[in-house]
């Protein structure tokens, strides 16, 4: 700057950034040379190259310009102590101070907190000062940053499952919006449409349930008519997310009199819920054997998968059980049905989730071995009719379960004539189990005037003969049958 009429003031760019020098005439200099620009003193007091050919005049300029000087030696002093802490904490690139402020690239030894750590509070309040925009980015971003480390990392991909379907040999999980979460190839036969022609409902044998009280739903699932797969004794439960949670496969030997029967088992339906109401979970699952008897019902933790009790029956249990406080004292019954082989007439149980063990009643030859006596609430057994008693048909069993909207529990007790025509009668029982009336379907109510009209039959559909029907409803007492209303002393 000897010579002021070949002044020099250094070009930038919008972004800050040093371009070179521009020679300016005495007007123009008097215009705009009055201090130099900070960001190209901040360049000249960390010794860049940037400005390597412009710093003979910005000596010069120092020498005259009483606040440029200031300002420079306090950045000189500022650079003079972090120099160190760039070389110990940063790569080789350093800081490059523009108006956009690039943040320092960090080694994986080291981080932004052991940077300011190390800072004298000197230089930091300088940095502060002449960096106030930058300052606030920085430290805008660190603490950004620490509470994204605090927060617990949350995906923002849905995995609670709101209910799950079977379709086209897969298990398929879905949100509450439809939307498909995940599916698990499980084999052919698996599918909606298979399962509905088994059962009435479907819950009964894929749901989506909270086993350990997170918020989030598993997917329960048992294969028990889904062939060629090796997962008929298979109950398992799955993660939100797809993943296995636990597995549970039903094995027995069980022996009934002198017949041991092998371990070729399938479970074939399960319900799941707080039944007792104590905050914890379980599932209900009926097991048959192939191709005839015995039946099992078990008892799971529905958040481990553990066994945790089983109920042996000397018979066929039916897939469709339920659930229901239909006496009102805050737990939930289990209602099963099916038929009994030792005693050859229909059987309906109620069992109570808390206590579920033991054998049913039956007769001499099927007790099995080293099982105690059964724990339900009530046994009931139907008698059969005159029809189905001059067919010479074997055994009567119980078809269907249904609440009424009345208040009643209706049984379907289902006989056969011929071997081939089917008909039903149905006991009405109230809250306390006394039942209290019996119906019939249209075509029992055809075949019996039939009969009766060909002479085989003498009694008359009347209302006697419900009634007669009704007053031969057997209750266990756990010792015998009996025909008034009992509860099973090994129960209580």
């Amino acid at each position: 700057m000897n010579n002021p009429t070949s002044s020099y003031i250094p070009l930038l760019s919008k972004e800050g950034e040093f371009k070179g020098v521009v020679k300016l005439n005495d007007t123009i200099k008097s215009m705009y040379m009055k201090h130099i620009d900070e960001k190209i003193l901040e360049l000249y007091a960390m010794n860049s190259e940037q400005v390597q050919s412009i710093r003979i005049e910005i000596e010069e300029h120092l020498k005259v310009c009483a606040g440029c000087s200031t300002l420079y030696e306090e950045l000189k002093e500022y650079y003079s102590e972090v120099e160190p802490l760039l070389t110990e904490n940063f790569d080789e690139k350093a800081l490059i101070v523009s108006s956009k402020m690039n943040l320092p690239e960090f080694t994986k030894k080291h981080s932004i907190l052991t940077y300011i750590e190390n800072l004298s509070p000197l230089p930091v309040v300088k940095f502060i000062r002449y960096h106030p925009v930058a300052t606030f980015i920085s430290f805008s971003g660190l603490v950004i940053a620490i509470l994204l480390l605090l927060i617990p990392y949350t995906s923002t991909k849905k995995v609670n499952p709101d209910y799950a379907r079977a379709k086209d040999e897969y298990l398929i999980a879905y949100s509450i919006e439809g939307e498909q979460l995940w599916k698990k190839h499980i084999g052919v036969g698996y599918d909606t449409q298979n399962l509905e022609a088994l059962y009435a409902n479907t819950d009964n044998y894929l749901t989506a349930y909270d086993v350990n009280n997170d918020g989030k739903k598993e997917i329960i699932t048992i294969f028990g008519y889904v062939k060629n797969i090796n997962k008929e004794n298979q109950l398992i439960c799955y993660n939100p997310d797809g993943t296995e949670k636990w597995k549970y496969e039903f094995h027995s030997q069980i022996k009934y009199g002198e017949e041991t029967f092998t371990d070729n088992y399938k479970i074939a339906s399960f319900i799941v819920g707080d039944f007792d109401k104590d905050g914890k979970s379980e599932i209900i699952a009926a097991t048959q054997h192939t191709p005839y008897y015995p039946s099992a019902i078990l008892c799971l933790d529905a958040e481990s998968g553990k066994l945790l009790s089983e109920y042996w029956h000397a018979g066929h249990i039916s897939s469709n059980i339920s659930q229901k406080d239909f006496n009102n004292d805050g737990v939930d019954e289990i209602f099963c049905f099916g038929q009994n082989n030792g005693l050859n007439l229909a059987p309906l149980l109620i069992l109570d989730p808390r206590n579920i063990n033991g054998y049913s009643p039956s007769s001499k030859e099927l007790i099995p071995e080293n099982i105690t006596k059964g724990t339900e609430v009530y046994y009931i057994l139907f008698p059969r009719s005159d029809v189905n008693i001059l067919e010479g048909s074997k055994r009567s069993y119980c078809t269907e379960l249904e609440f009424t909207s009345d208040g009643y529990l209706r049984v379907a007790v289902s006989e056969k004539y011929d071997q081939i025509k089917n008909y039903c009668l149905y006991y009405f029982f109230d809250r306390d189990m006394n039942c209290v009336k019996v119906g019939e379907d249209d075509k029992f109510t055809a075949l019996h005037q039939k009969l009766e009209a060909e002479g085989k039959l003498t009694k008359k559909l009347n209302k006697q003969y419900y009634e007669d029907l009704r007053k031969n409803v057997l209750y266990w007492n756990g010792v015998k049958f009996v025909k008034e209303l009992t509860v099973n002393r090994n129960y209580l």
